[in-house]
């Protein structure tokens, strides 16, 4: 039995019949739970920071962080109504107002 089991030909009939699909969600939570407030160590950190690093040299942004911010629509935020610097940015009225609150108080023109 535990030859079978170790067989290189079976588990690669098995990886590929598994390929491509979700796992249930049982799994993905017992998963979560498994490396709920565990660290990577420092040789995985040091290889994430580098394809990082890579994917921003490509001009690759990460997707949770959206456009930039430029220095032209930080003074549109400061110097028009949200509503207004909204449309010119092309942003959401909520993500103009996040802005403004995150600015530091020299983009007010203090």
């Amino acid at each position: 039995m535990l030859a079978t089991a170790q067989d290189s030909v079976r588990r690669a009939k098995i990886a590929a019949a598994n390929r491509g699909k979700k796992l249930p969600p049982r799994i993905i939570a017992k998963m979560r739970a498994a490396h709920l407030g565990r660290s990577p160590s420092a040789a995985t950190r040091a290889k994430m920071s580098a394809a990082a690093k890579r994917r921003v040299a490509r001009g690759i942004r990460p997707p949770v962080t959206g456009k930039a911010w430029s220095a032209a629509d930080d003074k549109l935020v400061w110097t028009l109504p949200q509503t207004v610097a909204a449309k010119r940015v092309g942003r959401s009225y909520d993500s103009v107002a996040s802005r403004r609150w995150r600015l530091p108080l020299a983009g007010k023109g203090a």
